[in-house]
């Protein structure tokens, strides 16, 4: 485990977390050695460790006019994350009423590259509920292979079903025979369909994935009117498309 990196997670700088685990490690210290156990210039350390002192995570006593610093017990930390997680949850009512305020208006963000392919893809798992989407299967397996992968194994380890309905073709035949194992329902459109998209209907959210340009993008909408008019169109899409059982000699 990388401690260092861990504590940043938690909220510590770098420095910040230096000084705690050398402190730890050496169990008591004055400046001097704590600076030069944590590698950190001794200039550097004051403001990092009056910060530590004031969190509680740090404790020092005077002698000889000199002062040595002492870790307190790590469990300290839970302390602190409890405190403000009690915070957070006092906060929760005031952060809604002032989303309450902007849902008149959809909210709309643009991602870009596959870092925001991903982002869009993690957004729609932390929904945690069911989804639609009507996507060209083919696309979106060229473009963004690895997190189309992901998006699905950790779809399936959280027990979301989808309904998907894509392009007719013998890739997407073999993608629909392994519907049951991972909790998807697919429905094919003729070939004559050709779009180059994938949207995804979730909630009150809709993610629209641009997938043939130099730099794939995503477009994510929150408003509950439109997501109702895109599951609106799914759903007449869906009574429409054929299922993979039917699609032979009707989509040739």
């Amino acid at each position: 485990m990388n401690i260092l990196q861990e504590l940043q997670h938690l909220g510590f700088t770098n420095t910040e977390a230096k000084i705690w685990r050398a402190a730890l490690e050496l169990g008591e210290a004055d400046v001097t050695a704590l600076a030069r156990h944590a590698r950190i210039p001794r200039t550097s350390i004051y403001d990092a460790l009056e910060k530590l002192i004031d969190r509680g995570l740090i404790d020092f006593y005077i002698k000889k006019r000199r002062r040595y610093y002492m870790p307190s017990r790590p469990e300290r930390l839970l302390v602190e994350l409890s405190t403000k997680t009690d915070d957070a949850q006092k906060l929760i009512p005031a952060l809604r009423a002032l989303s309450r305020k902007t849902q008149a208006t959809p909210q709309i963000t643009l991602h870009e590259g596959m870092e925001g392919i991903r982002t869009v893809l993690d957004h729609i798992l932390e929904t945690r509920r069911p989804f639609s989407a009507i996507t060209s299967l083919e696309d979106f397996q060229a473009v963004a292979e690895r997190p189309f992968a992901w998006f699905v194994e950790r779809r399936i380890a959280q027990n979301l079903r989808v309904r998907l309905i894509t392009i007719h073709s013998a890739a997407a035949e073999r993608f629909a025979a392994n519907d049951s194992k991972e909790l998807r329902e697919t429905r094919l459109l003729p070939p004559s369909f050709r779009f180059h998209t994938a949207t995804h209907i979730f909630g009150h959210h809709i993610a629209i994935f641009s997938l043939r340009r130099q730099v794939p993008s995503a477009v994510l909408i929150h408003d509950i009117d439109i997501a109702a008019t895109q599951q609106m169109q799914f759903e007449f899409l869906w009574e429409h498309a054929k299922s993979p059982r039917g699609v032979h000699g009707d989509m040739l």
